[in-house]
Parts: structure tokens; sequence; C-alpha cells
């Protein structure tokens, strides 16, 4: 039941964000073409002539024109980075929902905890700093990691056992034959 509403709230505080990203997106839209509509301001400009008779009025347009343009474009890139950030929430939230899948201890926030702690310990050792082990949000990497770690444990504990010796088997000669 526990795991049931962690789900839940799980699902609502994402529902939440996606909302909240959404009205930002389309507020960075509206902004951008009201940016838009006022290069149209600047399209009607004789910018030959302007310059030929006022040369400092035409130093003051081309400015705020390439003003207006960097701002566009910044609102743009803007717009594109929520976007991708708003993707890869998305695809991130999908990988979640796999290695609980998969790995149903991973679902449980305290045992979460331990086993990626457990792992970043691991890929420590094996050269991978904190930063890379943090990039890690695909499922299929995290349950090679985990398998390499206990494959790792399973040799260590393979070598830790004494090897029996066995005799060599004594050939039993049968009565009757010489």
């Amino acid at each position: 039941k526990q795991l049931d509403d962690a789900g839940q709230y799980y699902q609502q505080e994402v529902a939440k964000t996606q909302e909240a990203r959404q009205q930002y997106i389309s507020s960075l839209a509206n902004a951008a073409q009201l940016n838009l509509a006022s290069l149209k301001e600047y399209q009607n400009i004789d910018w030959e002539r302007l310059k030929t008779e006022d040369k400092e009025e035409y130093l003051t347009k081309r400015d705020e024109y390439r003003e207006a343009q960097s701002h566009i474009q910044q609102l743009q890139n803007e717009q594109q980075s929520q976007e991708h950030q708003q993707q890869f929430n998305h695809w991130a939230q999908d990988e979640y929902q796999k290695l609980v899948k998969m790995i149903p201890e991973w679902g449980v926030p305290e045992k979460q905890k331990a086993i990626a702690a457990n792992l970043r310990q691991f890929a420590n050792s094996k050269g991978f700093n904190d930063e890379e082990v943090k990039q890690l949000f695909d499922h299929r990497s995290i349950i090679i990691l985990m398998q390499a770690h206990a494959w790792e444990n399973s040799q260590k504990t393979a070598k830790n056992l004494k090897t029996k010796k066995v005799k060599k088997n004594v050939k039993v000669v049968k009565s009757g034959k010489g």
C-alpha cells in the first residue's frame, strides 16, 4: 500500500511539474510572437534612405533591431531548452519505471538508496567518477552495472572457498580375472 501511495504521489508531482513546464513554454512562445510582431515594425523602414539622410537615427534603429533579434533568439533557445528538458524528464521517468519493473526493490526509496550507494562505490572502484555515475539513467546500463558487481562478488566468493582435493579413483579388479 505504501508503495502504491508513493507511486501515486510521484505521478501527481510529475504531472504538476509537466503542467508548469507546459505553461512556461507557452508563455515563452507568446513572448516570442510579441517580439516577432515588433520586428515587423522594422521591416517597413527604408534602411538605405535612413542611412543617407539621418545617420544617428539609422544607428539607433539598427541597434534596436539587432537587440530585438537577439532577444527573440534568446527566447527561442530558452524554449528549445525547456522542451529538451521536458523530453529528458519524460525519458528518465520511463527508464525509472522500466528499472522498477525489472528490480522491484528500486521502487522502495530506502532500498534504492542502499543499492545506488553500493553501485556508486563499485563504479568508483572501477574508475568512474561521481559525475559519470550520476549521469546513468538508462535502465540497461544500471542492470549491467549490477550484474558486473554481482559477478565480481561471486568471483571473490569462489576464490575464498577451499577446494576439496579429490582422491584418485582406485581401480577395482573383479574377482575371477587374472
